[in-house]
C-alpha cells in the first residue's frame, strides 16, 4: 500500500518476467476506490468493490473520471513521453478498474519539502517551476486540464519533473454532457473549481494551483 485519495488507492507491486525466471518488474497499481465518509463504496470479503444501493451515480462519476484520466494519460504519453508518467495497461476486475503504471522512482515535491531536501535559492525554486510549467504545457496544448496540481502530485526525478495523478482531468472544451469529477484541495484549488462554476474553469485554474505551489516553495507556508 502506497497511499490513497478521494478517487483511488495506490499499491506498489511486482510481477515475474515472462522469459527470465526470478527477475521481477516493479510497478504501481492504481485501484478505482472512491472515498465516501458514509461508506457508500466498500470491499466485500472476496475482495470485490460494491456500491450501496441508491449511490450508483456517485460510483459511476468516479469511474468516468478514472477512464478519462487514463485516456488523457495515453494520449499525452504518445505525444510527449518525456513529460508524462507511464501508463502500461488498464483492466476491469473485482467490480472496479485498475491501472498498471511505470515505477519512475524519484520523490514527490511534498516529500521533498517535508524533509527540507530542497535548494534554498530562488534560482533553484524557479528552475523547478519552469520544469513543472513544461509538463503542464503538454496538457494545455492538447486540450486537457490537470486540475489537481499540488506538491503530492509533482514527481521530482533526476532529469525531469512530472505531473502525476490524472483522475481529475477535464477537457478544455466541454459539451456540458460530461460527468466531471471535482477534486478540491484546500490552499491549491482555484475559486471557480471550489464554487463549482464550471463555465469559468480553464487553463488559469491550473495556473492558480501552480502559483500556490510556488508560494509554498518560497515561503514554506
Amino acid at each position: 500500500f502506497e497511499g490513497g485519495g478521494n478517487n483511488a488507492v495506490v499499491y506498489r507491486a511486482s510481477y515475474e518476467d515472462g522469459l527470465i525466471q526470478g527477475a521481477y518488474h516493479q510497478v504501481i497499481i492504481k485501484e478505482l476506490f472512491p472515498y465516501s465518509s458514509q461508506g457508500w463504496v466498500y470491499r466485500t470479503e472476496d475482495g470485490c468493490l460494491k456500491c450501496a444501493p441508491g449511490h450508483e451515480e456517485f460510483f459511476e462519476q468516479h469511474r468516468q473520471s478514472f477512464w478519462m484520466g487514463n485516456k488523457a494519460n495515453l494520449e499525452l504519453l504518445k505525444k510527449a513521453p518525456d513529460q508524462i508518467a507511464g501508463n502500461i495497461n488498464s483492466y476491469e476486475a473485482y467490480g472496479t478498474c485498475y491501472s498498471v503504471l511505470s515505477l519512475h522512482g524519484g520523490r514527490t515535491l511534498e516529500q521533498t519539502l517535508k524533509d527540507r531536501q530542497w535548494g534554498s535559492s530562488l534560482r533553484d525554486i524557479s528552475t523547478c517551476l519552469m520544469q513543472i510549467l513544461d509538463s503542464l504545457e503538454q496538457f494545455h496544448k492538447n486540450g486537457i486540464l490537470h486540475l489537481d496540481i499540488s506538491p503530492d502530485n509533482i514527481l521530482i526525478l533526476p532529469q525531469r519533473i512530472l505531473l502525476i495523478d490524472y483522475n481529475s482531468v477535464w477537457p478544455v472544451h466541454r459539451t456540458g454532457k460530461e460527468k466531471l469529477y471535482y477534486s478540491v484541495k484546500l490552499g491549491y484549488t482555484s475559486p471557480e473549481v471550489r464554487l463549482l462554476e464550471e463555465a469559468e474553469v480553464g487553463p488559469a485554474s491550473d495556473l492558480y494551483a501552480l502559483c500556490a505551489v510556488f508560494y509554498q516553495m518560497v515561503t514554506g507556508e
